[in-house]
């Protein structure tokens, strides 16, 4: 599926960037949630609507805070 049919199926929510993560994932990263769809506007309120729609087929949804992180490089390491 394209991007712009990506963001078509999330753009009623808000506003937010949308990544490419691997040849056959994506991951979004709002910065606006639409009080309109989202009364609370916290994401995992939109998480939990999203998950409840039936045309999606999300593998997997996460606030950031629980999102996998990792460490691109070692330049920073203590001296």
């Amino acid at each position: 599926m394209e991007s712009r049919e990506l963001s078509k199926l999330f753009k009623e929510y808000g506003d937010f960037y949308l990544f490419k993560d691997t040849h056959s994932s994506v991951y979004l990263e709002f910065f606006f949630v639409d009080p309109l769809m989202v009364p609370s506007k916290k994401v995992e309120d939109l998480i939990a609507s999203l998950l409840q729609r039936e045309d999606l087929q999300i593998v997997q949804a996460t606030h950031h805070r629980q999102a996998p992180k990792f460490k691109a490089h070692s330049n920073f390491a203590a001296k």
